[in-house]
């Protein structure tokens, strides 16, 4: 919150400016008030003279007229004023203001806040006012009458009874002087304050000596005031007899009362204010010497009130001495300021406070300082665990081969990891705009990639997962798969964007490769003249390639082929003792046997066996025989051997 500006103007007559005071604004205000006669044309202060009451302005910004006459405060940023009229006597003697440096209303508080300093101001031009005056008398026989000249005489028998009023009861009772005498005084004072009065006039025949009383009075419109009466006892034979009359000098002091009610009211909501705050709070002389303190601060220190006797400096820790004076200085010199600074509590503990120190200002001079405490010890705890965790987590981020972007709503850059960095060799830009980083090294299409990879993820409202090729600061193109999870704040407003990158070119590489050489062995089997046949471990046929139904007579369409369909009964036995060997890893190369069709025809074949292992999601983790049956082979070599006997 900003701290206000304050003014002082005093009136002569006729509105005219006696005198202009300011702590910070004197060399603006005075300048341009000092001396001038103020009307409608004088801006808020011109409108609260003329209408006698506050005048407020929230914001000039919007109020062109006076946004202009006040041209003069522009280097002072002022945004609000806020006018309150200081009134005696029902005429106005001056016009305290308040300035401040951002768009306000005054709250209820301000209001009665303002009303108390007019008040006070008041009282202190009245007190001035009289003094001057005193001063001003000769002190003679006539001294009396000449210095109540304008307040209400009255003289009156021995009993009360009024035997002479002065014109001026007409404008204050409202009784004519005729219309008094020969009345009792005690008719027209109010019942309750009677016992009191008369207690007065007995003690006055005692001491016969001047006495003061304040009672209330009823006017002739039936409305009772507050008169303040001055009683000389009038005594006979040159001051030496019995008393015969008292001369009475009445001053009507209602709205004094009613001012002093408010300053009491407002002493005590201060004081609340002080004492029952929240908020630690102390009271400083123009040395620092704590004068005051509530309880708050006690408890935040643990020291208790009567331990606050010495000067502030011994609750500092010492490496903040220094810093805490200057600040401290600068109160003194009529600167309200707001500081972080480190105090020590009982145990010489230290304690993270934000002091705000606001000077106390009696008559345009400084006469102490007031300090508002804040506790910021758990703030300044957390602070630093979170820079901690924020350096414990950019360490993580800059620890992963993945590249990690962060981005705001409008896609401008907040915060990228070191292999992000290395990937597109960001620099930051001179002429850009705040936060935005420029990567060199995106292409126009893969920046078109990215933006529009960014804007389909906000519409989804989910992370996306894709792959894109980038070129690398090395120059070299690289495939990275990458997660885009965008962020909302909990009104389902964009927040920011999180991009997570992982270089998958080896794996894309190595998925190529095996793809050929999938392909590869694809053709091989397919395309090979021998027959060869996968079976699994429980003889059911997994797969055969074309030699293999050619050779056997099955068709592909045909269901439930086992192993056991393929070999002959008296060759079962030896055939499984054979599969036990391959399972426990042995490999059998050209295995001479025989082997039957579908039409149970048998031939002699050369059969390699080897175990393998596949892990799909098809077949997972089976162990299967390879039978590779070398069968043209073996028969033309059968065939050679019978053409070699004929010859």
């Amino acid at each position: 919150m900003d701290e206000p500006h304050y003014s002082l103007v005093l009136l002569e007559d006729k509105n005219k400016a006696a005198d202009v005071i300011s702590p910070t604004l004197t060399e603006c205000l005075y300048p341009r008030l000092n001396g001038r006669r103020l009307t409608k044309e004088d801006g808020l202060h011109g409108e609260t003279v003329l209408a006698n009451r506050p005048s407020f302005v929230y914001d000039l910004s919007e109020n062109e007229k006076l946004r202009n006459y006040y041209h003069f405060l522009s280097s002072y940023d002022i945004r609000s004023i806020w006018c309150e009229p200081i009134v005696i006597d029902g005429n106005i003697v001056g016009i305290f203001t308040m300035y401040h440096n951002a768009p306000s209303a005054p709250t209820e508080h301000d209001i009665k806040l303002l009303n108390v300093c007019s008040c006070l101001i008041a009282l202190a031009v009245r007190h001035t006012k009289m003094k001057e005056k005193w001063e001003q008398v000769e002190k003679q026989e006539y001294e009396m009458i000449a210095h109540y000249a304008g307040d209400a005489i009255t003289v009156l028998n021995k009993e009360g009874c009024i035997i002479y009023a002065s014109p001026s009861h007409l404008p204050i009772t409202g009784y004519s002087g005729d219309e008094l005498e020969q009345k009792n005084v005690l008719d027209y004072i109010d019942p309750d304050d009677r016992p009191e009065v008369e207690e007065k006039i007995s003690c006055l025949h005692e001491s016969k000596q001047e006495g003061y009383l304040e009672v209330r009075f009823r006017r002739k419109d039936g409305t009772y005031i507050t008169v303040a009466c001055n009683a000389k006892p009038v005594l006979k034979g040159n001051n030496k007899g019995d008393i015969y009359r008292f001369i009475v000098i009445s001053r009507d002091i209602t709205e004094q009362k009613i001012a002093e009610k408010k300053l009491e009211e407002s002493e005590q909501h201060y004081k609340s204010l002080f004492y029952y705050n929240a908020n630690p709070v102390a009271l400083l002389d123009l040395d620092g010497k704590i004068t005051s303190t509530n309880g708050p601060l006690e408890k935040l220190l643990s020291f208790h009130k009567e331990e606050f006797n010495g000067y502030y400096r011994q609750y500092i820790h010492p490496d903040y001495i220094e810093s805490t004076d200057g600040y401290f200085q600068r109160a003194v010199n009529g600167e309200a300021v707001t500081y972080e600074t480190v105090g020590l509590d009982k145990n010489g503990q230290p304690v993270y406070l934000l002091i705000t120190n606001i000077p106390v200002i009696l008559g345009g001079k400084t006469v102490g300082v007031y300090c508002i405490v804040n506790d910021i010890t758990d703030k300044k705890l957390a602070q630093e665990r979170l820079r901690e965790s924020e350096e414990e987590l950019r360490a993580l981020l800059n620890s992963m081969p993945e590249f990690v972007i962060f981005q705001d709503k409008d896609g401008r850059l907040i915060e990228l990891n070191e292999s992000a960095k290395q990937l597109l060799s960001y620099r930051q830009t001179q002429t850009g705009s705040p936060g935005m980083l420029n990567p060199e090294s995106f292409s126009q299409v893969e920046k078109s990639e990215w933006v529009k990879k960014d804007k389909e993820a906000w519409e989804k409202g989910e992370f996306i997962q894709y792959e894109q090729q980038m070129v690398h600061s090395d120059g070299k193109p690289r495939t990275y798969e990458i997660v885009k999870a965008p962020q909302f704040s909990d009104n389902n407003e964009k927040k920011y964007m999180v991009t997570i990158g992982r270089d998958i070119s080896v794996r894309k590489e190595m998925e190529g490769e095996l793809k050929e050489t999938k392909e590869l062995l694809e053709a091989v089997f397919n395309n090979s003249a021998d027959a060869i046949l996968i079976i699994k471990l429980n003889g059911e046929l997994l797969k055969a390639n074309p030699a293999f139904y050619s050779l056997y007579g099955y068709s592909p369409d045909d269901s439930n082929i086992l192993q056991t369909n393929l070999i002959p009964e008296e060759l079962r036995e030896e055939t499984n003792a054979l599969l036990e060997r391959v399972k426990k890893g042995e490999k059998v190369v050209d295995y001479e046997t025989k082997r039957k069709t579908k039409n149970r025809e048998l031939f002699e074949v050369s059969i390699t066996y080897s175990l393998s292992e596949i892990n799909t999601a098809t077949y997972p983790a089976f162990q299967l025989f390879q039978e590779i049956f070398a069968t043209e082979r073996k028969q033309r070599s059968s065939c050679a051997d019978r053409k070699n006997c004929q010859l």
